[in-house]
């Protein structure tokens, strides 16, 4: 079950939706910062229920695992940002499937909140600010191998190469604007998620 569009919810001071009951569904969440709306933060869970009740009590216990998000809403307030599901997922999805579309929507939106923009999930391992820093500083000099770059460029390479790419892009950054969208966008969005194509594509040959 998908979002054709994303519907946006705003929030109360404490951080829960208003005149919305956040299902106990997997998905793909946004928060975005209403006097910003370029700024915004992108996870997923098994449970959108749980995940939005543990950003509210990590924000108020001071914890820093989202660390620019969370001094954001410290900062600002909860009533400064609307929350809104970007995919539901199907329960039998395996987590594997579910941060492949996070990671989509990383790839795709590049959202500032986020300071990893690879998903991830630690499957319950708790760690200390002192070693979130330092796995930190590691990924900054980390380089990558001649195989790896490669992989990483064809990937690249193959998504620009998808009709839909900009176009769906370009839709999704018009609802994350708070823009309504037409029914020929929204139909065009949710061809492009349900994974339809308009017609074949080919890698260019030289």
């Amino acid at each position: 079950m998908k979002n054709s569009n994303i519907k946006w919810y705003s929030l109360a001071i404490d951080g829960s939706c208003i005149d919305f009951d956040v299902p106990n569904l997997p998905g793909v969440y946004i928060y975005k910062y209403l006097q910003d709306t370029d700024k915004i933060y992108v996870g997923s869970s098994m449970s959108l229920r749980k995940r939005i009740i543990v950003h509210r009590s990590d924000v108020k216990n001071g914890k820093d695992s989202c660390p620019l998000f969370y001094n954001a809403v410290r900062k600002y307030g909860w009533n400064q940002f609307e929350f809104g599901i970007l995919d539901y997922i199907d329960n039998k999805t395996s987590p594997t499937i579910l941060l492949a579309r996070e990671q989509y929507y990383l790839s795709l939106l590049q959202p500032y909140y986020n300071v990893n923009k690879i998903a991830s999930s630690s499957f319950g391992l708790k760690r200390s600010q002192e070693t979130l820093t330092k796995m930190s500083m590691a990924q900054l000099g980390k380089k990558h191998s001649l195989e790896t770059r490669a992989k990483i460029s064809k990937a690249r390479r193959e998504q620009m190469l998808n009709p839909l790419y900009e176009e769906t892009r370009a839709i999704l950054r018009q609802s994350r604007l708070g823009k309504s969208l037409s029914a020929e966008s929204r139909r065009k969005i949710s061809e492009a998620k349900l994974g339809k194509k308009r017609g074949p594509y080919k890698k260019k040959t030289s």
